[in-house]
């Protein structure tokens, strides 16, 4: 689990970021293409003649009263999966966690033709192991400047 000091390790990952699985790589953007994959598809599996995944999460019912689902929240485990990440124009890789998260929203149709759509927002979040790992080339030439202006 994440403590209070690996917080603040997170990086920012950009779409042409490569992940390093280990021995498999995805760019940030393919392996987020892939995970909507996963999830659009196991929402859409059939259970029993017509009746899918989905419309279990549409809502509950409780003796007749009927609760709509607005937003579904998923979280990976905190602990996330060890993988690496090569930042374009980076020294090299950064050994840290990926976490996952994502919402669904289930659209109802607007009419009996349509089918129900899913909206799925999608974070991922590195967290690096080794915080000098995360320091910038610039950092030295940032910390001159800010004591220059102290003086």
């Amino acid at each position: 689990m994440l403590t209070n000091s690996e917080s603040n390790k997170f990086i920012v990952l950009d779409n042409n970021d490569v992940l390093l699985f280990l021995k498999d790589t995805y760019t940030v953007d393919r392996f987020k293409q892939l995970l909507l994959e996963n999830i659009r598809s196991k929402f859409k599996t059939e259970i029993y003649k017509s009746y899918y995944v989905k419309d279990i999460f549409k809502g509950i019912s409780i003796n007749g009263t009927f609760l709509k689902c607005g937003n579904m929240l998923w979280n990976s485990s905190a602990n996330g999966i060890d993988c690496q990440l090569l930042k374009i124009g980076s020294k090299g890789w950064q050994s840290g966690r990926l976490t996952v998260s994502y919402s669904i929203e289930i659209i109802p149709p607007k009419s009996h033709k349509e089918h129900d759509k899913l909206s799925i927002d999608l974070a991922l979040d590195f967290c690096a192991n080794d915080a000098k790992e995360l320091e910038s080339p610039l950092d030295d030439l940032r910390e001159i400047i800010l004591s220059e202006k102290k003086h």
